[in-house]
C-alpha cells in the first residue's frame, strides 16, 4: 500500500490528526482538507484532488447534517471523484440514515477507542473493491 494517498475531509483538526496517524501507521500517505473551507469557497475540492490524487477519501458529515449531506453529495458526484474509494464518517449514523433515506455505510465517530480503527478497516475494504 506504499504510495497510496488517503484524503481526509473533516471539520475537526483533532479528528484529522487521529485519522492521519492511523492511516500513516497503516502505511498510507495522507492529505487533509477542511470542509468549512470548501463550503465557503476558500479552497477548491477539485484542485485538492488533482494535486494530491488520493485513491480514497474519508469525508465527514457533521452538523448541520442536512446542509453538509447536500454538500458531500455534490462533492461525491464530481467527475474527478470517479474511481476513488469513499468512506463516510459522522457523529450520528441514525440521523444521517433517516436524512438520506438510505443506508449510507457511514462510520460513527463518537470517541470510542475503536472508532478510528473502524475507519481504517473500512478504507481497506473500499480500496479493495
Amino acid at each position: 500500500m506504499a504510495g497510496v494517498v488517503i484524503g481526509i475531509a473533516n471539520t475537526s483538526e483533532d479528528i484529522i490528526e487521529l485519522l492521519r496517524l492511523a492511516f500513516e501507521r497503516a502505511g498510507w500517505t495522507t492529505a487533509a482538507i477542511h470542509l468549512p473551507d470548501v463550503k465557503a469557497g476558500r479552497v477548491s475540492f477539485e484542485e485538492f484532488l488533482r494535486v494530491h490524487e488520493p485513491a480514497g477519501l474519508v469525508i465527514d458529515i457533521s452538523p448541520p447534517y442536512e446542509e453538509n449531506w447536500r454538500v458531500v453529495a455534490q462533492l461525491r458526484n464530481l467527475p474527478v471523484m470517479r474511481g476513488r474509494a469513499v468512506v463516510i464518517t459522522t457523529t450520528n449514523v441514525r440521523h444521517l440514515t433517516r436524512l438520506s433515506g438510505e443506508e449510507t455505510g457511514a462510520i460513527e465517530i463518537v470517541g470510542k477507542p475503536n472508532d478510528i480503527e473502524a475507519v481504517v478497516d473500512a478504507m481497506r475494504r473500499a480500496l479493495a473493491k
